[in-house]
């Protein structure tokens, strides 16, 4: 019986990994909002609104927002939006990333606890 306890509570352990990999893989989700900040904090520095767009989003991502006939503002309205629909685009890839993370590694948890469970048994 207490040969079965300590396979139960390697199995336990097992899926204990299943929540430390949860708890690690949340510190990833606030990155995309961390860029978008600082991204943010780029189009309210100094400069001209062409250079500050232009640090914020890069030049490929900038070049769109800086052909539009639009004016200043607009134009610094329109790199916030991109910001920010670059951030959550980013949230969703991110958060679908971690929770296959999450799945697999629940999968192998289990399959490794029933694996050494049915070993533990054989004896």
């Amino acid at each position: 019986m207490t040969n079965r306890l300590t396979w139960i509570g390697f199995l336990a352990m097992a899926f204990a990994i299943v929540g430390l990999a949860g708890l690690f893989a949340s510190y990833a989700l606030p990155v995309a909002l961390d860029r978008a900040i600082a991204q943010t904090v780029l189009l309210d520095g100094a400069g001209t609104a062409q250079a500050r767009i232009v640090a914020a989003l890069g030049e490929a991502g900038a070049r769109p927002i800086l052909q539009a006939p639009d004016g200043e503002a607009a134009k610094l309205q329109a790199a916030a939006r991109a910001i920010l629909r670059q951030a959550a685009a980013e949230q969703d890839a991110t958060a679908l990333r971690l929770r296959w993370l999450i799945v697999v590694v629940s999968i192998m948890g289990a399959l490794f606890g029933a694996a050494v469970l049915g070993a533990g048994g054989s004896r």
